[in-house]
């Protein structure tokens, strides 16, 4: 399966940036779960992203202590002020941060502690998963450390679980940008009308 680095095509960075401080070598990888919460929630995306022989299992969670934002048609995350990243900046840039399909700017709250971004999460158990991630991301975003909470926030099915060390990437720019918006990420959207194509599933039945 050939990946292709669709969006480091539409938003190439401004100029070449010193090689990424990975969180994790290939001596001091342990299996880590990954929070998604823009367009790796596509297990088809994942899996063309990872190469991964078989499709990604995800499963529904969500974070906080991060505050949403939309870099052009992609969401992001702005980290806590007062947390430090997990490296430094990592190659990353494809998948935005952003809050649940349909959720509001209004989300955007003073207290990014009170904000809910919901996504998906997966098992990553090989280094190699993780350098193609950073890869697919390119330096717009980070490696940052974060608390899964299992399940949909609106409905604790998981009876409170917690995943402790886990990594979603987040935003490595200035967050004053003007390259950030409000808005709100809608993975139905973006699969009907940004999808590569060449990661189109058979199976999709895009008239539902």
């Amino acid at each position: 399966m050939k990946s292709h680095n669709y969006y480091a095509t539409l938003f190439p960075p401004p100029a070449a940036p010193p090689p990424p401080v990975p969180i994790f070598s290939s001596t001091t990888f342990k299996p880590c779960y990954m929070f998604f919460y823009g367009t790796l929630m596509d297990p088809d995306i994942l899996q063309d992203v990872t190469e991964c022989p078989t499709k990604p299992v995800l499963q529904p969670g969500w974070i906080t202590g991060f505050k949403p934002k939309m870099w052009s048609i992609f969401p992001t995350l702005l980290p806590p002020d007062d947390s430090p990243p997990a490296s430094g900046p990592v190659s990353e840039a494809g998948q935005g941060a952003s809050v649940a399909p349909g959720h509001d700017s209004s989300q955007e709250q003073d207290d990014q502690s009170s904000v809910k971004v919901r996504g998906m999460f997966w098992k990553m158990e090989k280094w190699q998963y993780f350098q193609k991630l950073q890869k697919y991301e390119t330096t717009a975003y980070r490696a940052h450390w974060c608390r899964v909470h299992v399940g949909n926030s609106d409905i604790d099915t998981e009876g409170g679980r917690v995943l402790e060390d886990c990594v979603v990437f987040v935003w490595a720019r200035d967050p004053q940008s003007d390259e950030l918006t409000g808005g709100a990420f809608d993975l139905e959207y973006w699969q009907g009308n940004h999808r590569p194509a060449h990661v189109l599933s058979p199976d999709i039945n895009w008239g539902d």
